[in-house]
């Protein structure tokens, strides 16, 4: 899908380096070179003056249970804000920007508004000292697709430079992270709508010991303007990291001098009242006779998961896009796990899941990943380009059923593309497979990577309990399965 972007991507990227590492060795700073000795390290004043302002505010607040504090960082249990004390980097106007900040020796220092003196877990360790718990980040292996959690508002406080070429005062300025970023693509400012503690999450490092990922992944990201997984605070939207390098840039009605201390404060978006995160289970149930394969012959509730207290008693499709509507304008954001009555034709799945994938979005509902053992939404809505076996860089084992008598049968196809030959070669080798067990054992024993998507080909009127018998087994090993319809106009 981004194949074409990124083999660009690569290629102005190479250009550059190619270009700066030319631009350095005319200058006599190439491979090897040396500032000499006592030469002062690249911000090391900077991050003295930072550390400065922190000790002069370390004294002030004092030694108080209710305050945190560390080198670069104090937080106040009482007002619950956290201050970082930090350096404005001032990326130019035509500079993507990835972080809003980022830590000292990161490496990210080219792509963030401001360098702080903490670790990604240290604001993590403070946001849960002054009463916030972390969420759930996004991890595509899991499918977990939204970043989860409560919102913190960031804002950065500095003393903004005088245009360049103007006398003046330099004024004092607050202002939110978001209205630092310019959107090109909606030539916009992004809207203040804060951040997402996600918290990132604990794994192991390679001596087993456990740490946080942020801290030790290459974006080391402690706020970042797309989605990270590793990140501890990320945006309220869906985000991938090449958007980032197509629309997000400094807003230039701001400026900045590179290296002036910045002070950047986070706070909880909501200091009392409900939490804006609610796990909302919908329950589909098949309501009439004969098959099931419009959404008027379905019934919805609504439950909460935290509480299990009911939104919607069992009603039509209006009640529950009117009940979905209510949530979202009380400020919540509902996660949103669907169970289908196993009685529903695929055919009726991909229409509802259709619908809700339609209401997704920041100001919407975010549709959770299905029970154990059942395929993500998605997996109804596959994109058609899919079956093309010939544009596909790695085209993806096929199980094709097909209506046998009062059953079904299926054909297993394993499908290769040779990128050794010029050009590439497809061979397809085609099993039986007698049910969904025969068709995980060929996937087990074809050796099909378990990241790897399967496609699967069914007759719209199948019912989601025959598909689940199918590829129930399958998802254990390769949960990314695609679902074609077929049989009739309707199929795809």
């Amino acid at each position: 899908m981004y194949r074409g972007h990124d083999e660009c991507m690569m290629l102005r990227l190479w250009i550059s380096g190619a270009m700066l590492l030319g631009l350095a060795v005319l200058l006599g700073m190439g491979p090897g070179f040396d500032p000499g000795p006592g030469a002062p390290e690249p911000g090391a004043e900077a991050k003295r003056e930072a550390l400065r302002l922190y000790e002069e505010e370390a004294r002030r607040v004092g030694e108080h249970d209710h305050i945190m504090r560390m080198p670069g960082m104090i937080a106040d249990r009482n007002t619950r804000r956290i201050t970082l004390f930090g350096s404005a980097l001032a990326p130019t106007p035509d500079t993507p920007i990835e972080f809003y900040v980022t830590p000292e020796k990161s490496g990210k220092d080219h792509e963030a508004l401001a360098t702080v003196y903490v670790k990604p877990s240290d604001v993590r360790r403070a946001l849960e000292f002054i009463g916030m718990k972390p969420g759930r980040p996004i991890d595509w292996d899991a499918l977990h697709f939204w970043p989860k959690g409560e919102r913190v508002v960031m804002k950065f406080h500095w003393e903004e430079p005088p245009a360049e070429g103007r006398d003046g005062q330099a004024r004092q300025r607050t202002v939110n992270a978001e209205a630092l970023l310019f959107n090109k693509a909606e030539r916009k400012v992004f809207e203040p709508v804060g951040l997402v503690f996600t918290g990132s999450r604990m794994v192991e490092d390679d001596e087993g010991n456990p740490v946080l990922l942020a801290d030790i992944a290459s974006s080391q990201s402690i706020a970042s303007t797309y989605n990270d997984p590793a990140t501890v605070l990320d945006v309220v939207r869906q985000a991938g990291q090449s958007e980032v390098y197509e629309t997000i840039f400094p807003n230039p009605a701001y400026r900045f001098k590179r290296d002036q201390p910045v002070r950047v404060t986070i706070e909880p978006e909501r200091r009392e009242g409900p939490a804006r995160v609610m796990g909302l289970t919908l329950m589909v149930q098949a309501h009439g006779d004969g098959p099931i394969r419009d959404l008027d012959q379905l019934r919805f509730s609504l439950v909460s998961k935290g509480d299990g207290q009911t939104i919607l008693e069992p009603g039509a499709l209006a009640s529950l896009l009117q009940a979905l509507v209510q949530v979202t304008e009380r400020g919540h954001d509902p996660f949103v796990t669907v169970q289908l009555d196993k009685k529903m034709s695929i055919l009726a799945v991909e229409r509802l899941y259709r619908l809700l994938d339609r209401l997704q979005g920041p100001s919407g509902i975010r549709l959770e990943r299905s029970p154990e053992g059942e395929p993500f939404f998605r997996a109804f809505l596959p994109v058609e380009e899919m079956k093309d076996r010939e544009r596909a860089i790695f085209p993806g084992p096929e199980l094709r059923i097909s209506r046998r008598g009062d059953g079904f049968s299926a054909k297993f196809l394993d499908v290769q593309k040779d990128w050794t030959l010029t050009p590439p070669k497809l061979s397809v080798k085609e099993h039986e497979a007698a049910d969904g067990n025969a068709a995980a054992r060929l996937l087990g024993e074809l050796n099909i990577p378990g990241r790897r998507h399967v496609l699967v080909f069914a007759p719209r009127e199948m019912t989601y309990e025959q598909l689940l018998e199918w590829i129930g087994p399958m998802i254990k090993s390769h949960p990314v399965v695609f679902i074609f319809q077929t049989g009739g106009a309707e199929g795809r």
